[in-house]
């Protein structure tokens, strides 16, 4: 498959949209775009989530910490 400019662009418009919403803290809408073999390792050992499930409860937690508070600068995306 080859990577389209309009291709690319709905790719990026979804990927925005769903950091978007993680650092806003709507977790509803960042878990719609996640898909059900999620899985993720964040910067330390503790931050290894096999689930979405696992993952947006750890969010929930810690969701003070992020929403509203973590803005993304601009930045390249490949």
């Amino acid at each position: 498959m080859k990577l389209t400019k309009k291709l690319e662009s709905e790719i990026l418009k979804v990927y925005n949209a769903c950091w978007n919403a993680y650092l806003a803290g709507d977790l509803k809408t960042h878990a719609s775009f996640l898909s059900p073999g999620f899985k993720i390792i964040g910067t330390s050992e503790s931050e290894q989530f096999d689930s979405k499930k696992a993952w947006i409860a750890y969010c929930k937690k810690t969701i003070n910490q992020f929403a509203g508070v973590i803005k993304l600068k601009k930045r390249q995306i490949e």
